[in-house]
């Protein structure tokens, strides 16, 4: 993927920003973040089909959002701003993590 690929450049930030906050969490002996949902249908379709946010699956979801405050992101909150997730103040893309691991930890038999 390069910036100058198929994909619309606010998810490609997110990309980014994703890559830097897995990058930090592996550095800290945690797990990477998995995209799921939507964003992996953005990625796999190279933004044919565009999410609204970026779902994510973590074994460690306080330990990601601790690095995504680190990062800058600030959960939204007072009247009419109900939400689960995490908005960065430069994306116009949010980040939830929806689970703890793709298909709730269910596997296909080897």
């Amino acid at each position: 993927m390069t910036a100058s690929g198929p994909y619309r450049p606010a998810f490609v930030e997110a990309l980014r920003l994703l890559a830097k906050i897995s990058d930090a969490l592996v550095a800290r002996g945690k797990p990477r973040p998995i995209l799921v949902g939507g964003g992996a249908v953005e990625y796999y379709s190279g933004s044919a089909m565009m999410t609204g946010d970026i779902d994510l699956a973590s074994p460690v979801q306080d330990d990601l959002e601790h690095e995504m405050q680190r990062h800058g992101f600030v959960r939204p909150s007072g009247p009419g701003r109900a939400t689960r997730g995490w908005v960065h103040p430069d994306l116009g893309l949010g980040f939830e993590v929806v689970t703890s691991s793709p298909f709730g930890g269910i596997r296909r038999p080897a």
